[in-house]
């Protein structure tokens, strides 16, 4: 059986990350000018947003990372054994349907955020530099 270890990277790249960034953000909330945070209009609205948007996404983060890790690995596995001459292409379909996914699960916290602080979120609290 032939395995192929960079598929397997593949596969498991953007799981990793996820879970990465849900850990970095469960212990230390980025910096409003960070480059690598969730920057949306409702999150920025104020600090209390901006915590509470990082908050649930790093959650969501970690629990669908988590997910999507366990169901490659299972699948990219299963295609290894089953039908090796697929495994290039099952892993691109994988690595579409992990990208899919964490561009939505902007909608499940944009709506959090707005049943949270009603749509109307506090005013900017926080000093611009």
């Amino acid at each position: 059986m032939f395995f192929s270890l960079p598929l397997l990277c593949a596969a498991c790249l953007l799981p990793l990350i996820m879970l990465l960034l849900g850990f970095r953000w469960k212990a230390s909330l980025p910096a409003r000018t960070a480059k690598l945070s969730y920057h949306t209009t409702l999150a920025c609205k104020s600090d209390e947003t901006w915590a509470f948007a990082h908050r649930c996404f790093a959650a969501r983060c970690r629990t669908q990372g988590a997910v999507l890790l366990a169901v490659s690995l299972v699948l990219l596995f299963a295609s290894f054994l089953f039908i090796p001459n697929w495994s290039s292409v099952i892993t691109m379909v994988l690595v579409c349907v992990q990208a899919l996914s964490i561009l939505l699960l902007i909608l499940p916290v944009e709506n959090a955020i707005y049943n949270n602080f009603g749509g109307n979120a506090p005013a900017e609290t926080h000093s611009a530099s």
